[in-house]
């Protein structure tokens, strides 16, 4: 398989440009005086909405939020977002739409948190800035000279949040204090909190853990990121639990999967698990995502073994075409017929795109039914690859060039170029030529012609990316790639707990060769 990127982590501009949902906080370098501002005490109250300094026990719906935003902790997608993250945390963490809750009422690409926060809100509390914000609270700073300077974060308690990239770190989502907050040189300072509380219209939301039932139905369902899970017995779950009875309707309008980066615990230590596209992918330890520990769902492992075969389990079996997976090595996929495509570079996706953080075990081990994806494409896939703009159809894990389709998926030609083309009867093929520099992109050779006896293409090597593989995998792949090993140079001595991993090859990722080139490999 080839190398994909890695997920970048340089810094970013300073100031968020319009029409991103928000504009995060500057980096101007305040004096000490200046920063000294944040030890006044200012008090805000609305009306409707109860003002409190005490931190509340939480709801169902602000666990599930929080849960939901400590799953992105690394996530670059949402630079410029921060309006967008902590909406998106309640939204697709918990299924409640904050919207409705505040006097501004629907956001728009012009909508600022400052703005949200002057505006009030219906329901749920609020707090000054003389007040600590409480778990799963939205924290408001604000710029009295430019709202476009704004920001927001959701509350941890106790001083701690999460945060989208702002001014203390550009990078990526992270963990931040206030006073890291307040150290960070940013325009807007902090003003106060508001607790949705889970609570619209006077009634609480249903959030990650809770169970369901439609009414006159004896099925009881358990909800994790926003879809209904079927539970087959209580004795899974932990014994009898409430259940909330709901209508058809209200059932229907229930996420048809979990969303992207929920964390499943499956019941009888059939293991952890997070959601990408649909698809339960296998967690083989926290130190890979870190900050899935302590943010699972736990939940009836029968799910897990009827994904994508029986629909109650509310889970695909792959996942969905277009996924983009960030393993925990920095690689970076694209899903498509539940197979990974190598991305070599952002830009011919028309740049950075939400990804799913997923453990690295699960592409060394795609084999493995607890993977839940496709070493190769399912049959009848169609892809176009770019920036080449050639389309082409899976069978039997090979590609054939085919008419252009609506319903194609956009992958890499880096990573289209893993995949060998499929005999042809005589004729010419058109190749995809992997560059011999990752992260440049693929091109599509101009003028290639294939030529061969009648009913078979002359085959040729197209070297893979083997970095990190075992030998077992390497072999594979070269195969895959009508290459094989060449030499092996291995250490003398090897612990008995360390797994050898290719560290070096002879052969240039992406070069291309006569049938059954040989590989050297440097195992260490």
């Amino acid at each position: 398989m080839t190398t994909p990127i890695t997920m970048p982590r340089g810094k970013r501009g300073a100031v968020c440009p319009a029409g991103g949902q928000m504009r995060r906080q500057g980096l101007r370098i305040q004096s000490r005086a200046a920063l000294a501002v944040l030890a006044l005490i200012v008090s805000w109250s609305f009306a409707g909405v109860a003002v409190t300094s005490s931190a509340q026990a939480a709801t169902p719906a602000e666990t599930a939020a929080v849960n939901w935003a400590t799953g992105q902790i690394g996530s670059t997608a949402y630079y410029n977002l921060c309006l967008t993250f902590v909406q998106d945390a309640y939204q697709d963490g918990a299924g409640l739409n904050i919207q409705p809750l505040t006097n501004y009422g629907t956001f728009n690409s012009n909508t600022y948190p400052q703005q949200v926060w002057d505006d009030g809100f219906k329901s749920g509390t609020t707090g000054g800035s003389n007040t600590t914000p409480p778990y799963g609270a939205l924290v408001f700073f604000n710029d009295p000279s430019d709202y476009e300077y704004s920001h927001v974060m959701i509350s941890l308690g106790g001083g701690n949040s999460i945060s989208s990239p702002d001014a203390y770190d550009e990078s990526a989502v992270h963990y931040e204090t206030l006073a890291e907050a307040a150290a960070s040189g940013a325009y807007a300072t902090y003003v106060g909190w508001w607790l949705p509380d889970g609570t619209s219209g006077g009634s609480s939301p249903l959030g990650n853990g809770s169970f369901v039932q439609v009414s006159g139905s004896s099925a009881v369902y358990e909800l994790a990121g926003g879809a209904p899970l079927y539970v087959s017995s209580w004795t899974a779950v932990g014994g009898s639990q409430p259940v909330t009875t709901i209508s058809q309707q209200q059932f229907d309008s229930l996420n048809a999967v979990p969303s992207n980066g929920t964390v499943l615990n499956a019941s009888g230590g059939g293991g952890v698990f997070i959601v990408a596209g649909g698809a339960p992918l296998y967690l083989s330890s926290y130190s890979a995502v870190p900050s899935a520990q302590n943010a699972g769902v736990a939940i009836d492992d029968w799910d897990i073994e009827n994904a994508g075969t029986n629909g109650a389990s509310h889970l695909n079996s792959v996942p969905s075409n277009g996924t983009f997976l960030n393993t925990s090595t920095g690689h970076v996929y694209r899903v498509a017929g539940g197979a990974p495509f190598a991305v070599s570079t952002w830009s011919i996706f028309g740049g950075e795109q939400p990804c799913v953080t997923i453990d690295e075990w699960d592409i060394d081990n795609i084999a493995n039914p607890a993977a839940h994806m496709n070493a190769v494409p399912e049959n009848g896939t169609i892809v176009e690859g770019l920036p080449s703009d050639s389309y082409w159809s899976f069978t039997g894990g090979q590609r054939s060039p085919t008419s252009a389709s609506s319903s194609a998926t956009t992958v890499d030609d880096v990573g289209l170029a893993a995949f060998p083309e499929a005999p042809t009867a005589g004729t010419a093929g058109t190749g995809i030529t992997a560059p011999s520099t990752p992260g440049t992109g693929a091109t599509l050779a101009s003028g290639s012609t294939k030529t061969g006896t009648p009913g078979a293409s002359a085959a040729r090597c197209v070297v893979p990316s083997l970095h990190r593989m075992t030998l077992v995998q390497a072999k594979r792949a070269l195969s895959r790639a009508d290459c094989r090993v060449g030499k092996v140079r291995r250490p003398r001595h090897v612990s008995g707990h360390h797994v050898l991993r290719v560290t070096s090859q002879s052969a240039v990722f992406g070069s291309r060769h006569v049938a059954n080139y040989s590989v050297n490999l440097l195992l260490k």
